[in-house]
């Protein structure tokens, strides 16, 4: 499916590689992309922080401008993602990476299969304890997850209380497209990453509400954890 906005936490840590930080400002403003934000306002100047943690696009598309997409896209792959479709074990893939501090256990990509043995019970496969392949650095990783942890900084979209809260911190991030045809939610502890996503592509379909995907992430997150 159309990641959409779920791809602008990769565009903000290809800032942070070249010395941006969730402090850094970045403006809110009209310009020549017509790229508009999920609310259709514009918000003047923002630190990157609110930017990324209220899924302000306008924001995103002018670091985009900054960094080019051949460094953006590199980002992405390094994650497993590239800029077309993706699935729901891709993206958990790879804010699974964000979860264990910058490090990818096992090979890139998820993997459904852990174990393989034969009748004789001799071993064919074994994925059940994957080497640790690092990704981004610790100090990387943890400027994007500080951030999506930040509970008030989503307040201004979300409001309070809201579906990304679960009464301890969580990484979170919602996925909204142009289109409205298209919500995602992924949330992470350390141990775990949720991910929903919910679609309607039928000659009929309406915009969806970040609400649909973000609630359902928010049982199945309260009740596995």
């Amino acid at each position: 499916h159309d990641p959409g906005s779920l791809m602008t936490p990769f565009i903000y840590l290809t800032g942070f590689t070249r010395g941006l930080s969730p402090a850094s400002l970045v403006w809110d403003i009209p310009s020549s992309s017509n790229i508009k934000n999920p609310d259709g306002s514009f918000h003047g100047p923002v630190r990157i922080r609110t930017a990324l943690a209220n899924d302000y696009l306008v924001p995103a598309q002018k670091i985009a401008d900054q960094m080019g997409s051949d460094a953006i896209t590199r980002t992405e792959a390094s994650f497993g993602l590239d800029q077309g479709k993706i699935t729901l074990l891709d993206i958990s893939s790879a804010y699974g990476i964000f979860a264990a501090q910058g490090v990818r256990y096992g090979q890139p990509g998820p993997s459904t299969v852990l174990r393989v043995e034969g009748l004789d019970h001799s071993q064919w496969l074994d994925l059940t304890a994957p080497q640790a392949q690092p990704v981004v650095t610790p100090p990387l990783a943890y400027m994007v997850n500080d951030t999506l942890s930040d509970e008030p900084a989503r307040w201004p979209s979300f409001g309070h209380p809201n579906n990304l809260e679960i009464g301890r911190p969580i990484g979170a991030k919602i996925g909204q497209t142009d289109s409205g045809l298209d919500s995602w939610t992924v949330g992470y502890t350390p141990s775990m990453v949720v991910a929903v996503w919910t679609g309607a592509h039928g000659p009929n379909s309406t915009r969806l509400a970040p609400q649909l995907s973000s609630g359902l992430w928010h049982a199945l997150m309260y009740t596995a954890s």
